[in-house]
């Protein structure tokens, strides 16, 4: 018994550590495939504020950073020198699938996500 009185907190520490690691990138895809769903030719304030905070998260990997500032510039669609850096990650294999299948989605967009583009995005959360 005194063993287990031991253990119990190490135990709940370490699962604690496993599940806000392994939700930070889990939630940050949620949080941008959940705004492009909901997407009517640009993001609204809230979801620009949203789209700040995984931006300036010390969490947040390159590739979901770029998401997001190409997502509060957009206007209708993603153009210019965005659409050539989403495009460039996009196809770079050594980025990961949920990444690049939200920068594909992104560049196919024009005014708002059509049933296609939420088929893809909910199957994308579910993965």
């Amino acid at each position: 018994m005194e063993l287990f009185i031991y253990i119990l907190p190490i135990i709940l520490l370490a699962a604690w550590f496993l599940m806000t690691f392994s939700r930070s990138t889990g939630n940050t895809i949620r949080t941008i495939d959940e705004i492009i769903m909901n997407l009517k030719h640009y993001p609204s304030d809230r979801d620009k504020q949203l789209l700040q905070r995984v931006i300036d998260n010390s969490e947040t990997s390159p590739g979901e950073k770029m998401l997001a500032e190409t997502l509060i510039r957009m206007r209708n669609r993603v153009k210019g020198v965005d659409a050539a850096k989403l495009t460039e990650f996009r196809n770079d294999t050594s980025a990961p699938d949920k990444e690049r299948e939200l920068a594909d989605i992104l560049l196919r967009i024009s005014h708002q996500p059509s049933s296609a583009h939420h088929q893809r995005l909910e199957k994308l959360i579910r993965i």
